[in-house]
C-alpha cells in the first residue's frame, strides 16, 4: 500500500491501523519505523499514524456497552 501512492507522486500519508486498538511495540516498530522508513525511501516525506484508541473514554464506553449486557 505504500508503493502505489508513492509511484503516483503522493508526498504524505496518514495510517489508520484499525487492527490496533492500543499502542504497543508492534505498532511502534512496524507502522512507525518499518513502514515509515519505507514510505520516506519512496518519497513520502510526511508519513504519520493516528494515535491508538487506548483508554479514550468513548471507546471504553462502547466496549462496556457491548460486554456488560453479556455478563449478566
Amino acid at each position: 500500500m505504500i508503493d502505489r501512492p508513492a509511484a503516483s507522486g503522493v508526498k504524505g500519508g496518514l495510517v489508520v491501523p484499525v487492527s490496533f486498538v492500543s499502542g504497543h511495540i508492534e505498532t511502534l516498530y512496524e507502522v512507525d519505523m518499518l513502514y515509515g522508513d519505507q514510505a520516506r525511501r519512496r518519497g513520502i516525506a510526511n508519513f504519520r499514524r493516528i494515535d491508538s484508541l487506548n483508554d479514550f473514554p468513548p471507546f471504553l464506553d462502547a466496549l462496556a456497552e457491548i460486554v456488560e449486557p453479556r455478563l449478566r
